[in-house]
């Protein structure tokens, strides 16, 4: 579940004075989501750092170090108090450029490094001082301004240091700390307990970092998006308040049998105002609760719109899943919807899923020309997951009659090579 606490991004916002705040920056890297990351990132960097064998781990889990460091940096500046989730996009390097960007400064500091190595100790020591002083500044400008050329400028850089005053010499100083932590224990528990304090150190000076851009965004010259802690206080509360009245109301149509008023009740608040998805998601999970298909489908749907517009397909999927685990009669909203869905399912080998989701496409979408695209995607199914290119032939062979439709030439060329002759006629076939 997506989750943020109202009350304490309010106390965060509300809270300017660093010293007064800083008891709730000392527990971060323990709370909520951050206490799984710090456990996990722990004992896979230990593993990783046992033998020569443990290099490829420690290569894929210090990448994600550091990408969930940026998102910490990322929904704090954003006014999060609490700590964002690992998983989803952040485990899947590979798929974000984002997720590589804070190893350009790492790599510039070893680098570096590795070319005053030929002139001696001394200019060994200042580069590791200038890339211990400079990388929280290129962690935050990478971070807000959503830029590594930015995040490389010194006319970035430099008003980001100014702005935050004495508290970026604590920051520099808490981060080499880290680092030495981890640099001087030899094995065993006492490497395993020098990680433990270097990845906590390191997730409260990133959400230290959070705070400080959050609250000094006109002084750092930083593009910092965040609103009047006011109305941002004001939009979640009638938030708040507007979700429950919808609660109230379903409630009170379930107490009476009434299911036709509880879907009025449903439907009555588009969301927000503050956050539409949070809102989405947690109206979705008050449903699940009360275990009523027919309400989370339709909330789930509307979930999945939402999730959709804002590029979070891994999260539909899911959304989706538990729909189908309420009861089998569910689909997506729209037929395009669909064709998403089932694109990310058969892309994240979710197979059992990908086949719910096709299962009745052509009587629940009739003659929407995405479900000639739902056919198209089955019958790969069938051909390279399966392994049946009889069962994939079946599928095609009336897909080649919709001649106007825009997949049309792959459709056909597809079917060419498994054989199939063109000139095929009749319904779309459902697989």
């Amino acid at each position: 579940m997506y989750e943020r606490d109202a009350a304490a991004d309010r106390r965060m916002a509300d809270t300017p004075a660093l010293l007064q705040y800083l008891p709730r920056i000392l527990i971060y890297p323990v709370s909520g989501y951050a206490l799984g990351a710090l456990l996990l990132f722990t004992v896979l960097l230990w593993i990783g750092m046992q033998s020569a064998f443990g290099v490829a781990l420690f290569a894929i889990a210090a990448p994600w170090v550091f990408h969930y460091a940026e998102a910490v940096i990322d929904q704090t500046a954003g006014g999060q108090a609490t700590p964002p989730r690992f998983g989803g996009d952040m485990i899947y390097l590979g798929s974000s450029v984002r997720a590589l960007r804070p190893l350009v400064g790492v790599g510039l500091i070893a680098g570096g490094y590795l070319l005053a190595r030929q002139q001696g100790p001394a200019a060994e020591l200042a580069v590791l001082a200038a890339g211990a002083f400079l990388f929280p500044a290129f962690m935050l400008v990478l971070t807000v301004e959503n830029s590594v050329l930015a995040a490389l400028n010194p006319l970035q850089l430099v008003p980001a240091i100014a702005g935050t005053g004495w508290v970026y010499l604590a920051l520099c100083l808490i981060l080499t700390l880290a680092a030495a932590a981890s640099a001087f224990a030899v094995s065993g528990v006492a490497l395993i307990g020098a990680l433990l304090l270097s990845i906590y150190l390191w997730l409260m000076t990133f959400h230290l970092l959070g705070y400080v851009a959050f609250h000094r965004a006109a002084q750092l010259g930083l593009r910092v998006k965040v609103a009047a802690p006011t109305d941002e206080s004001r939009r979640m509360e009638q938030q708040n308040q507007r979700l429950a009245v919808v609660l109230r109301n379903i409630d009170a149509a379930l107490a009476r049998k009434n299911f036709d008023d509880a879907g009025r009740a449903l439907y009555a608040d588009p969301g927000g105002p503050a956050d539409v998805r949070l809102y989405h998601e947690e109206l979705f999970e008050q449903l699940m609760a009360r275990r009523k298909p027919e309400l989370l489908h339709a909330q789930g749907q509307r979930l999945i719109t939402q999730l959709l517009r804002e590029k979070r397909v891994a999260r539909a999927l899911d959304i989706a899943e538990s729909c189908f685990d309420a009861h089998r009669d569910f689909g997506a909203a729209q037929a395009a919807q669909a064709v998403t869905l089932a694109e990310a399912a058969l892309l994240a080998r979710r197979d059992g899923l990908f086949e719910r989701l096709l299962r009745d496409a052509p009587a629940r979408y009739g003659a929407d020309p995405a479900t000639v695209a739902l056919a198209f995607l089955n019958a790969k199914f069938w051909c390279e997951r399966r392994g049946d290119d009889a069962k994939a032939r079946e599928i095609l062979k009336p897909l080649l009659a919709h001649t106007a439709h825009p997949q049309h030439r792959q459709i056909a060329a597809y079917a060419r090579a498994l054989g199939v002759k063109d000139g095929g006629a009749g319904p779309v076939a459902a697989g």
